[in-house]
């Protein structure tokens, strides 16, 4: 149970049958994902993140809070991935956007308009 503003032109499609997993597609080519996945343990990002793999290097993150209240990392400055969640719910909502074939970042004040617009509901 979770929104985001998208732009108008943007066509949103479903990825899986629960209905959690989005894609906002541009008429590029262009796309963000938004994957909703389990924080069961309701770790901080952080640790989550670190947990997801030994080979991943936390020391490249930035931390951020949105304008919802929604804790951020973000891979890296001008990065095409952040994860957000809120203290203590039990989700992390991974978003992503796919340049394709591109070599640069057309949408990046959408997509940093998408994670700071996310909102969650029946808390």
């Amino acid at each position: 149970k979770w929104s985001v503003l998208y732009p108008q032109a943007w066509l949103p499609r479903v990825l899986n049958q629960d209905q959690k997993n989005l894609r906002f597609t541009a008429a590029t080519g262009e796309f963000v994902e938004i994957i909703v996945q389990d924080n069961l343990q309701k770790q901080s990002l952080r640790d989550w993140y670190a947990g997801q793999s030994s080979d991943l290097d936390t020391a490249n993150l930035k931390e951020t809070v949105t304008k919802n209240n929604f804790q951020a990392l973000w891979e890296k400055e001008g990065a095409n991935t952040v994860y957000l969640t809120q203290e203590g719910a039990g989700t992390i909502y991974l978003m992503n956007y796919n340049i394709g074939g591109r070599t640069e970042l057309n949408f990046g004040a959408i997509f940093k308009m998408m994670a700071e617009s996310l909102t969650r509901s029946g808390i």
